[in-house]
């Protein structure tokens, strides 16, 4: 469950942050992070459990909801952006390096509460 709530709350605090900076120029970064560091934790759980992967495409697709109703930009054009690489990169690295073990276990834990 560990790794289902650090998901939600890195979403949840990146697109709160980027809506209350929405009239600066950091927001359109901070809502691509947001997107990039979904997009990379969601896509490591579909690779270590690819049986959920229609669950993981729920999550997904929620709390890409989440973060978009906080933006006019759309997805494709987070997902060209190098902020949106770098935290894609950083959230896979971060889960290799601190979760690899228990990542298995942790994205079938999340698929079943979905």
């Amino acid at each position: 469950m560990k790794l289902q709530w650090m998901i939600f709350a890195l979403a949840l605090t990146t697109a709160t942050v980027a809506h209350a900076d929405s009239n600066r120029a950091g927001s359109a970064r901070q809502i691509a992070e947001a997107m990039g560091t979904i997009d990379g934790a969601v896509a490591y759980c579909v690779a270590v459990d690819p049986k959920d992967k229609q669950k993981f495409h729920k999550l997904h697709r929620d709390l890409v909801r989440l973060v978009q109703g906080m933006s006019d930009r759309g997805h494709d054009d987070d997902a060209k952006s190098p902020a949106y690489r770098a935290a894609f990169k950083a959230i896979q690295d971060e889960i290799r390096a601190k979760y690899a073990a228990e990542a298995p276990t942790l994205c079938a834990t999340i698929a079943q509460s979905i």
